[in-house]
């Protein structure tokens, strides 16, 4: 049923939800077609200040206590105005937490877990040691699967 997959979306966000906030369409697309190495490696300085990386997940939370080859959130994308990363944090956070409510609100959201984008925590610039062979990993760094059109990507 149509309500089943809206729960299940959204416990997949509670338990390994993670906020990819972006102000360039470009970042986005790289993310939503799986191109770790060229996202992740080659414009790590690029997406380290026009991309953000919020684990929203408990589980998550819980798992990087102790991280692994393998820990991977589902991503919501969610645009944002390039100012938004000169914010304080504690600004991003409640402008972040504010847009989700109400994307989560309505019912004709997140109708499917499959709109939920990958993302290989461990890749993200600065989250883990990192060279550009750690990327060749494709059992963690894996290909794309599914269209990116059926990703769910929060407009500004």
């Amino acid at each position: 049923s149509q309500r089943g997959a809206v729960r299940d979306t959204h416990t997949l966000l509670d338990e390994s939800g993670v906020i990819v906030a972006y102000a360039d369409e470009e970042w986005a697309g790289l993310l939503r077609h799986f191109s770790w190495r060229e996202l992740f490696w080659q414009r790590r300085e690029q997406v380290q200040s026009r991309m953000g990386f919020y684990i929203l997940g408990h589980g998550l939370y819980e798992k990087a206590l102790q991280p692994y080859i393998g820990m991977t959130g589902h991503g919501m994308l969610l645009a944002v105005e390039q100012a938004f990363f000169s914010w304080p944090q504690a600004q991003q956070l409640a402008h972040l937490d504010a847009r989700l409510a109400d994307y989560l609100a309505n019912p004709e959201h997140c109708r499917s877990t499959r709109e939920l984008a990958p993302v290989p925590l461990l890749g993200v610039p600065g989250w883990a040691a990192q060279n550009a062979e750690f990327y060749d990993n494709t059992d963690y760094f894996r290909p794309g699967r599914r269209e990116a059109s059926h990703l769910v990507q929060v407009p500004r």
